[in-house]
């Protein structure tokens, strides 16, 4: 069982329920990983209302931004193990099947970034960013020096989704907003 994050109509942030549910077995092709850090982003508002391409199935999950351990592995993955620190590289998600939203997430291997650098790892644990990228790539961000840094507006904890879309759609934020679970 888990808490997983549903909403089973379009609308504003109070269509959004934390719900328990049953996990059924990891797909083939699939990893599941524990979500520590989710980050918000306009799309997913805009899923959740109905102002996005993709289509929906009900109830439907969202998100797209999340990062933390993998649990387990499809039997045709290759690349990670459990154990391993990963990260979800935002593609063409279906967010209704694969959303980050909740205690843990399900998603296609070739949609998640092993981060191997400790320090990546710690941030994202920290603040739920992700970079995007592979860690062969994020690694060599100036984020060490101190160059780069990420900003955080406010974070929310899970059992306060509603609010955090509230606070998304108010425009008042600059910098990330991060929903830990």
């Amino acid at each position: 069982m888990a808490k997983i994050v549903k909403f089973h109509e379009k609308g504003g942030p109070e269509v959004l329920t934390l719900e328990e549910v049953t996990l059924l077995s990891v797909a083939e092709n699939d990893v599941r990983f524990r979500v520590h850090a989710i980050g918000l982003n306009r799309a997913e508002s805009m899923y959740r209302k109905g102002a996005h391409l993709q289509d929906y199935t009900w109830p439907s999950r969202v998100g797209y931004e999340a990062s933390d351990v993998v649990e387990a592995i499809g039997k045709n993955v290759t690349g990670f193990a459990p154990g391993d620190a990963v990260s979800v590289v935002p593609r063409n998600i279906r967010m209704a099947t694969y959303g980050t939203y909740g205690e843990v997430a399900d998603m296609p291997a070739n949609c998640l970034a092993r981060n191997s650098d400790g320090f990546c790892t710690q941030m994202q644990r920290r603040h739920g960013f992700s970079t995007g990228r592979p860690t062969s790539v994020s690694s060599k961000l100036p984020i060490k020096s101190g160059v780069l840094k990420p900003v955080i507006a406010k974070t929310f904890p899970l059992a306060q989704i509603v609010e955090s879309h509230r606070y998304l759609e108010s425009n008042q934020q600059i910098g990330k907003i991060v929903v830990t679970v």
